[in-house]
Order: structure tokens, then sequence, then C-alpha cells
């Protein structure tokens, strides 16, 4: 090979080599470009994800409230010890606390809750109260409840508030029927559901009904009544 045309050749390899050189040199930004824009595409990507996670817990925080009037005595005695009074509605987590306070064994378990309990237990003249009257009975009893060391203390106080008019109740007569239905109808439920058909029957049955629409109003009240306590048995 003549020495004119090698260099020809290595001219032309060089001239290759530059051009290649120079297309990896344009490639570099365009590249960078494109790891750039796919970054982004990451990040509202990421915010999307993070905006629908962010919905999906505001949504399962919406805590639906739970109407007292569906508690039994002992719920309502846990709930006045646990809470005292500070609430405006009833929410699913503090009905939880009440049943965890209430399925608690040995030293776990709440004296004062369950003090509370059995001084109101079987007591003729709280069983046909409303629930929220029964919640402030309790509320009453626990200020003084230093006052009142013994399950008879508790009980005597407990109707002396209630006859000295200290806890306001509502007479059948003064609550409205579409209320009492709604009261009776939850603890039926409560009663059927909870494996106590037999005693929701029975029940109805006492006023010569099959379902709880044919119960005349007046006798809704002995409906909550009685529900409450076989609820409470």
């Amino acid at each position: 090979m003549s020495l004119e045309l090698a260099i020809k050749e290595n001219t032309e390899v060089m001239r290759q080599l530059i051009a290649t050189m120079q297309s990896g040199a344009v490639a570099q930004p365009h590249t960078t470009l494109t790891l750039d824009a796919e970054s982004q595409l990451s990040k509202a990507e990421t915010k999307t994800i993070s905006k629908k996670e962010t919905a999906k817990i505001d949504t399962h925080s919406v805590i639906n409230p739970i109407d007292i009037h569906t508690l039994n005595l002992e719920q309502l005695a846990v709930l006045a010890v646990l809470f005292n009074g500070n609430f405006d509605e009833l929410t699913t987590e503090q009905l939880d606390k009440v049943n965890a306070t209430i399925a608690a064994t040995g030293k776990h378990r709440n004296t004062q809750a369950d003090a509370l309990y059995m001084a109101l237990v079987n007591l003729e003249e709280v069983t046909n109260l409303p629930n929220n009257t029964i919640h402030d009975l309790c509320l009453e009893m626990l200020r003084h409840w230093s006052d009142i060391v013994g399950i008879t203390e508790r009980r005597e106080f407990a109707i002396e508030l209630l006859r000295a008019g200290k806890v306001t109740s509502k007479t059948p007569e003064d609550t409205d029927p579409k209320v009492l239905f709604e009261q009776a109808e939850k603890l039926i439920l409560q009663l059927a559901k909870g494996g106590y058909r037999n005693n929701a029957v029975e029940i109805l049955t006492q006023f010569g009904a099959k379902k709880l629409g044919q119960v005349p109003e007046d006798k809704l009240a002995e409906v909550v009544a009685l529900a409450k306590k076989a609820l409470e048995s």
C-alpha cells in the first residue's frame, strides 16, 4: 500500500470517528432530557397516587355516629366511666373502647364501671328510662362516687336522684313516637342478630304483633323496656 493511499484511508477513518463522536455528543443531551422527562412523569404519577391514597384515607376516616339508644345498660355505665360525657356524638371508635372494656378479664377489668353497672342492673326505676337519661344518671352518680361506697348506698342514691328530679326523664307521652319506634326497632334487631330471636318474637307476641309496625304507638315504650331487659339478662 502506498503512503498516499494509507493517508487517505486514515483520513476517512478519522472522519468517521469524528462523526461518531459528534453524534454521541448530540445524543447525550437528548438522553438527559429523556431521563428528566421520565423523572417529571414519575413525580406527577407519585403526586396523583398520593392524592388517591389521601382520598382513600379521608374516606375511611369518616366516622358514623352511633345511636346511644342502641346501647345496653352495661355499655352505658362503661361509656359514662370512660368518657365522662365528653362527647357530642358517640363514635364507632368510642363504642369499640366500651366493648373492649366490657370484654376485659381479670386485673384488666374496670372496677368502677363494674360497680356502677351492678348498682343499676335490675333496678325497676331504671329499667323503663330512655338511654340518654340512664347515661345522665350514671354521670350524676360518678360525681358523688366517693360518697356512695357500697352497692346498697348506690342503688338508693340512684332512686333518690330520680325521685328528686335531679335526672330528668321523659314519660312515654312526651316522647316522639317516631323516636320510640326507631329505638324499639334497633333493640329488636339487636336481639335477633345477637342470637335471641325467640326473645324478640316473644316480646312482639305480647302485643299481638308479628312485626314491630303492628305494635300500637302507646305500647312502644314497653317494647323498648322489655327489649332492654332481655339484652341485659
